[in-house]
């Protein structure tokens, strides 16, 4: 049950996390480009 628990779960898990925080990063970047755009849009204004 160890072992499966090594090989099987833990991997998994680091790939869900790993998903998550790439999920998160791109959602940041994505509003920092937005906020760029809007401000450049505001600014052109």
């Amino acid at each position: 049950m160890l072992i499966f628990f090594h090989f099987v779960i833990r991997p998994v898990n680091a790939m869900a996390t790993e998903k998550k925080a790439r999920v998160v990063h791109s959602t940041i970047l994505i509003e920092i480009l937005k906020n760029l755009h809007y401000s450049d849009y505001l600014s052109g204004d």
